[in-house]
């Protein structure tokens, strides 16, 4: 997984998103669109905020429904 550095704060790419998380794309588009993964476009490529993830891994993976909601995309 590679970190990219934009201003002050690091970002995933959205492939390494979802080797790390081991998530298909459509899930990771659906936790796009619904507000729950911070997110930006550069150049064309999407990338998530770090903090923003750890948030939403800290947050989500707490919650029953995560686990399913994953495995069944």
């Amino acid at each position: 997984i590679r970190l990219s550095l934009v201003g002050s704060e690091m970002c995933i790419r959205d492939r390494d998103m979802r080797l790390m998380l081991k998530v298909c794309d459509r899930t990771l588009i659906r936790w796009r669109n619904s507000g729950k993964l911070p997110f930006f476009k550069l150049s064309g490529k999407i990338y998530f905020w770090a903090s923003g993830v750890y948030k939403f891994l800290r947050e989500e993976c707490l919650n029953e429904d995560f686990i399913s909601d994953s495995i069944n995309s």
